[in-house]
């Protein structure tokens, strides 16, 4: 059963600025350290930084955007790494997964994800 959907949509430039000027304490803010040693790029950035906020509306939780990392399966599926802090997120408001997607369009990054509930019974 769905949770709840979130979707967000970054402009890539805003993100290749704070690059240009060195604005790194949003990066640091944002960005989990696993985030910026594998990324270098605003579009990399801007993708991850659009998949927070997919997460975000879709959970309907706060937390601290660090712990919601992207990352690419051998096929190139993004997924949400799974950390302890991302599984006590997703058990505390009943969600078992969240699945996402990322596209890329020119300026723009978009991220779309859907928080899937647990069924009764399971996990718990």
């Amino acid at each position: 059963m769905i949770h709840g959907v979130g979707t967000d949509l970054v402009y890539i430039p805003r993100l290749q600025k704070m690059l240009d000027e060195k604005k790194f304490a949003f990066f640091r803010h944002v960005f989990s350290e696993y985030e910026r040693e594998h990324g270098s790029s605003a579009q990399y950035f801007a993708a991850r930084f659009a998949v927070k906020e997919a997460v975000f509306k879709a959970v309907h939780a706060s937390f601290d955007f660090r712990i919601i990392e992207t990352m690419n399966l051998e096929d190139g599926k993004p997924v949400i790494r799974e950390t302890e802090a991302v599984r006590k997120l997703f058990d505390d408001n009943g969600i078992d997964r969240v699945e996402i997607s990322i596209a890329h369009e020119q300026d723009y990054a978009s991220a779309f994800a859907v928080a899937i509930r647990k069924e009764k019974g399971r996990n718990e």
